[in-house]
């Protein structure tokens, strides 16, 4: 017993020791030439916007639209991944690559057309009126379409 507490506060230590401090503020930003008690934001954020450059494309940028973009590139390197090496079927792999290359596949994607969603459709343009509506909304919540709300 005396044995295995020793090898759980050395397991401890070992641990504590080697993890170093967790920070979600990134002080390379912080621009140490204003003063935080008369400008906040510039003091926080100055070298980050010296640094910084709006892409063409987009009308405002922050580091949100960052994090954004950086978790769409690693999510897609994940997905590209899980087509390439699907596994064996029904493995975590196999139905991520399924559905990556479900989306990605425009010409099977033009080929199938609306086939998917007809039933739907069909269902949606056989409403006469308004009372008809409670229950087209009732039965797309039921099968997961979020309609309306």
């Amino acid at each position: 017993m005396k044995k295995i507490c020793i090898w759980s506060i050395v397991f401890l230590i070992n641990l504590l020791v080697a993890q170093k401090p967790l920070s979600t503020i990134d002080k390379a930003f912080l621009d140490y030439k204003v003063k935080p008690t008369e400008d906040f934001f510039q003091f926080s954020n100055g070298k980050w916007i010296a640094k910084s450059k709006i892409p063409a494309s987009e009308s405002r940028w922050g580091s949100f639209n960052e994090l954004e973009q950086n978790n769409k590139k690693k999510l897609t390197e994940i997905l590209e991944f899980a087509a390439k090496n699907s596994g064996e079927k029904g493995s975590q792999n196999q139905l991520l690559g399924d559905y990556y290359l479900s989306y990605t596949n425009m010409k099977a994607r033009n080929i199938a057309g609306i086939k998917s969603v007809k039933v739907d459709l069909d269902l949606i343009n056989s409403i006469q009126s308004k009372e008809g509506l409670p229950g087209l909304l009732a039965k797309l919540h039921l099968d997961g379409l979020s309609a309306l709300f």
